[in-house]
């Protein structure tokens, strides 16, 4: 393919309607006009992987990072083209030198599933700039399904949890939680040390995944966390899984504002029952 007029009418003017949006955006909000633009573009898949690879190859930095962006959307589209997709965002990120295009390609390969892309997944997952390692961590753990025994994917996440920035934390937190081996003491300890984060979030996460674990450090953090004036719904959805009927005058006596009567009420029936149940997500 020579060049993006050869593809169908629509598929280029959406391409150059991205284009100047990246081009214009100075901001996060800004920049999240591309998204609805790219979803149209993705619906001409098989060109949409072609314009793409191709201008993921060009000098022009808003193109390549257009590109890197559209072939993410594709990814979600289905998993027809993922090999593809992974094969040219991994060989992209070995030269890239621009941050814009970096950040675009580790995105693009959170759905991938880039076995390929792991050596660089992990040196991204310690770089000295938080946007890069959170999407680094993220792509690190949808790689876990197939990879579930590399070790060097789990002490990446469980280094992740004692990052710096929140958002960091709080994604690696959450993927220790409910995709690391549940019988990892390691993965455990590296919760318990989340229950005193300084954030939410993070600390929220790691409630739900010493829950999952039936550890007893999660008793009295659950405990704790229904004293507060609001109580934030994942608490309750580790009560559900922790299910131990020791938490129900602690239930009845808390705010359960966040939750709607019959999830309440199956909170409590779990704890009653003492049968764990995990609630959809």
């Amino acid at each position: 393919m020579g060049s993006v007029t050869e593809t169908e009418p629509n598929l280029r003017e959406l391409f150059g309607e991205a284009l100047e949006l990246w081009r214009k955006a100075t901001n996060a909000a800004e920049y999240d006009n591309i998204w609805p633009v790219l979803d149209q573009a993705a619906g001409f898949a098989r060109g949409a992987l072609d314009v793409s690879l191709y201008f993921l190859k060009t000098d022009d930095v808003a193109r390549r990072a257009v590109s890197a962006d559209l072939l993410g959307r594709l990814a979600l589209t289905g998993d027809e083209f993922h090999d593809a997709i992974g094969a040219g965002l991994t060989e992209r990120l070995e030269i890239e030198d621009d941050v814009d295009v970096i950040w675009s390609i580790l995105t693009a390969l959170v759905p991938v599933r880039a076995v390929s892309a792991v050596p660089k997944l992990l040196e991204y997952a310690s770089s000295t700039m938080a946007p890069f390692r959170l999407q680094a961590v993220r792509a690190l753990g949808r790689l876990l399904s197939a990879m579930p025994e590399d070790a060097s994917l789990t002490s990446t996440i469980v280094n992740g949890m004692e990052d710096t920035d929140g958002l960091v934390r709080a994604e690696a937190t959450s993927v220790a939680a409910t995709q690391l081996p549940l019988e990892n003491a390691e993965v455990s300890d590296a919760l318990g040390k989340r229950l005193f984060d300084p954030e939410d979030p993070p600390r929220l996460l790691a409630i739900h995944g010493l829950a999952l674990r039936r550890d007893p450090r999660a008793l009295d953090a659950i405990r704790y966390s229904l004293e507060r004036d609001v109580v934030p719904a994942r608490v309750f959805a580790s009560a559900m899984v922790l299910a131990d009927p020791t938490l129900i005058p602690n239930l009845e006596a808390a705010n359960h504002s966040n939750l709607d009567d019959a999830r309440f009420e199956a909170v409590l029936e779990a704890c009653r029952n003492g049968t764990p149940v995990r609630p959809p997500a």
